[in-house]
């Protein structure tokens, strides 16, 4: 999303994570909503430690399990049907931070249906009460960049490459960014509880979901 008027300031959000595997397609996630500014007497973005999940952390996650592939390396999952969402608590929260950037890797592993009798495979990420819709995904599509905006939350989801045969089962798997901006309204207490949830209607075996690499930032308005 190119801004009309040209700008002396640097984005406030990095790109996402470096893969250890290389990809030829781009992974960077491009913010349309600009909303602080660098001076140096302000630090716009401060990150939080990234969770990796390596050698089967569960950094600080409820319902977690980890999981790995030599595709996928080791991540948070898998998650199939009935199977518990997890969640994560985040506290302590300044309050002069202007939003929070929650940043996360959606793991599409195997066989995801987007028309099925019992409904369509699909994610959500919880904020607090507020349940935002990312997607309906399908394991022989490449879903591209989608947007999502409800309550002023906003969320963008990227594919980092078109379906491939990346680990577990015979099926087509991807690999997708999520970045999503809360406005301080959700976090107005300090606290913020986050719930990644998988909607699938198959066993581990059929289909399943993956998550990686979440980090939570705080913005802040340096004018």
């Amino acid at each position: 999303y190119p801004t009309p008027y040209p700008t002396p300031y640097p984005t406030p959000y990095p790109t996402p994570y470096a893969s250890a595997r290389p990809t030829p397609y781009a992974t960077a996630i491009e913010t349309p909503y600009p909303t602080a500014y660098s001076t140096p007497e302000c630090e716009p973005v401060v990150h939080l430690p990234m969770d990796e999940f390596t050698g089967g952390s569960y950094d600080g996650w409820s319902n977690a399990r980890t999981d790995f592939s030599p595709g996928f390396g080791y991540f948070m999952g898998r998650y199939a049907v009935n199977d518990p969402f997890p969640y994560k608590e985040y506290k302590d929260i300044p309050t002069d931070v202007f939003e929070l950037l929650f940043m996360v890797d959606f793991y599409e592993i195997d066989s995801w249906d987007p028309d099925n009798r019992n409904g369509p495979d699909c994610i959500f990420i919880w904020f607090g009460d507020t349940k935002v819709f990312i997607g309906i995904f399908n394991a022989d599509s490449d879903e591209g960049v989608r947007e999502s905006n409800l309550d002023g939350i906003k969320c963008m989801s990227r594919s980092q490459g078109p379906p491939a045969q990346i680990g577990f089962g015979s099926a087509n798997d991807q690999k997708h960014n999520i970045t999503c901006w809360i406005p301080p309204q959700f976090f107005a207490d300090g606290k913020m509880k986050v719930t990644l949830e998988t909607r699938v209607n198959g066993p581990i075996e059929d289909e399943s979901s993956g998550w990686d690499n979440a980090k939570l930032s705080y913005v802040y308005r340096c004018d």
